[in-house]
């Protein structure tokens, strides 16, 4: 199918215009196609896209209780969507009314098959959504189209390898600048834009030559219970990139500002919480910020007009947010930073075992397996209290040295000004991407760093001055009393001879067992020393009640990795 086959397109009242840079676009394949499912009808656009972002949210929620600072992990389905802008360009009158007519029948594809309004139960929702299946090059895609040499000539090829998803918004937005065409009375745009939003369905069956090829697969999915790839993932989405990720690891490496990043440590990693899957990017840091909020409770005076108390409670959220971007020196290192993307977007997903994976109508709804939980790495910015060393990233590193927290946000934009690089003629190779991370700290991963000091000249038990970002201000201000300064800041001198006190590694080297240690923590559970590998259940309450598994799980974390 050409970019102008009217006929195909169902618009044969039109004639079809001609244009160069039409041409260009389905030589370069720069096309955007969209399928309709049941009724097999395309619809194509030049590829002046722009503003295209790839959001993941991973169903995250922290419930808190209002006087307790840890947290319940809660995880629903993820959400994945595109978001971008299509400029629609016309150099005629007839390609303006081309595009016009296919816009209007782009409406007709949002709405629901059978133009139902309401529905009496959930099968009748799903059954009759109206799906789409739409290409982009590799930028838009079910997983599946990773040979460059592979072109699209028909529905059945769209179908084939287009996501598959729904319109949640469409926005038509003329140029009124650029002016219009007038013809029979009518006024018509000779530029405008379209606005997109599409959730992405990841469920699919594979299709070929008319006929579905295989079972249902999935565009993403989680890991499984070892960090490993399952069967009915495509791993490819959302770039098509099959390079392996322990090459792409080794491809970041290369060059000057490979071995410049290495030089001074500037790197920022995530890796999976079990196996050994990580992604490591140069740290071109565009916006770094930490949050804390608490909860509180307005109790007002019922006989003063004025006096109004908030009373605080418990920590609500300890929240990181980080923008990283990743620009890249070539193709082949443009093709590693899309590998490790394609890795780090499966990490957080919601591992569904198979006797948990509750199903209906292609909808998981629901799971207690949290797969949101991952290590995040940035020397002494994003990590646990330690000496940040330099050099490139490991899984081991960042799993010793990083943060257990939840990454339950995640942005993917490209840089559309910094163009392309192309790969085999036919896919598109951002060259500058952005990155935005929202991490959220579980409060179990903490225990009790940060917590309000005892005394004048101690912090909490369990605590390290060194948290957040690496500062050992306890040293420091004891360095200024032993000097005549001020002994009285809020370092953790341990006692008031200014020892410092064991760490969790000294304890556990002197005797401290798990379940100690966790009834340390939990003085109000009884764990019957029922430890079955790293499992401390089940969890009993003395006066009723159950604790949070990823809570408890979280601190037989650290004291695992107490002494790495």
């Amino acid at each position: 199918m050409t970019f102008f086959d009217a006929k195909i397109n169902k618009f044969g009242k039109l004639s079809a215009p001609n244009d160069s840079a039409g041409s260009y676009s389905t030589n370069k394949n720069a096309i955007l196609y969209i399928a309709h499912e049941d009724v097999s009808r395309v619809i194509s656009f030049k590829g002046f896209v722009d503003g295209f972002k790839i959001g993941l949210d991973y169903g995250v929620k922290i419930d808190t209780e209002f006087f307790k600072n840890t947290g319940v992990v809660k995880q629903v389905t993820s959400k994945f969507n595109y978001s971008f802008k299509l400029n629609v360009p016309a150099t005629s009158v007839a390609e303006a009314e081309m595009n016009l007519a296919k816009f209007q029948e782009l409406l007709r594809y949002i709405r629901n098959t059978g133009g139902k309004s309401s529905h009496s139960k959930e099968s009748d929702a799903v059954n009759s959504q109206s799906f789409m299946y739409v290409l982009f090059a590799n930028l838009i895609q079910n997983g599946l189209k990773t040979d460059p040499s592979v072109g699209v000539q028909n529905w059945y090829q769209v179908r084939r390898y287009g996501v598959r998803c729904y319109m949640t918004s469409l926005g038509f937005d003329p140029e009124m600048e650029m002016g219009v065409f007038e013809k029979d009375g009518k006024i018509i745009p000779k530029v405008y834009s379209i606005s997109f939003a599409l959730n992405i369905f990841p469920d699919f069956t594979p299709y070929y030559k008319g006929k579905v090829t295989r079972g249902s697969f999935r565009s993403i999915e989680g890991l499984d219970k070892t960090g490993e790839y399952k069967t009915t993932d495509t791993q490819n989405w959302p770039f098509g990139i099959t390079m392996p990720l322990s090459d792409a690891h080794s491809v970041n490496k290369m060059g000057d500002t490979g071995k410049y990043a290495s030089y001074k440590g500037a790197w920022i990693g995530i890796a999976n919480n079990v196996g050994d899957k990580f992604a490591a990017f140069k740290a071109f840091v565009d916006k770094f910020s930490f949050k804390q909020e608490n909860s509180f409770s307005k109790l007002e005076n019922p006989t003063d007009d004025v006096t109004m108390v908030l009373f605080g409670g418990g920590i609500k959220s300890r929240k990181f947010n980080v923008d990283v971007n990743i620009p890249s020196d070539s193709l082949k290192e443009a093709r590693a930073n899309l590998a490790q993307i394609q890795a780090l977007a499966r990490f957080p997903i919601k591992s569904l075992a198979s006797s948990k994976n509750k199903s209906k109508y292609g909808l998981s709804l629901t799971s207690r397996d949290i797969g949101v939980n991952v290590y995040a790495y940035f020397q002494n910015l994003l990590s646990k209290p330690h000496s940040p060393t330099v050099g490139s990233l490991s899984y081991n590193k960042i799993k010793s040295n990083g943060l257990f927290c939840v990454l339950s946000k995640m942005d993917i934009t490209v840089d559309m000004d910094a163009g392309f690089f192309e790969y085999a003629s036919n896919f598109i190779i951002p060259k500058v991407l952005k990155i935005s991370f929202e991490f959220e700290l579980n409060e179990a991963a903490l225990s009790k760093l940060g917590n309000t000091p005892l005394s004048k000249n101690k912090l909490s038990y369990d605590d390290d001055s060194r948290w957040p970002f690496g500062i050992d201000y306890a040293e420091t201000i004891g360095n200024e009393g032993s000097s005549g300064g001020d002994s009285g800041g809020g370092g953790n001198t341990g006692n008031e001879e200014g020892t410092p006190p064991p760490t969790l590694c000294d304890e556990k080297n002197k005797g401290l067992s798990r379940a100690k240690y966790l009834k340390r923590i939990y003085p109000n559970y009884n764990f019957g020393l029922s430890l079955r590998k790293n499992k401390a259940l089940p969890l009993q309450k003395l006066d009723g009640g159950e604790a949070s598994e990823g809570d408890v799980d979280g601190n037989i974390q650290k004291y695992i990795d107490a002494c790495k």
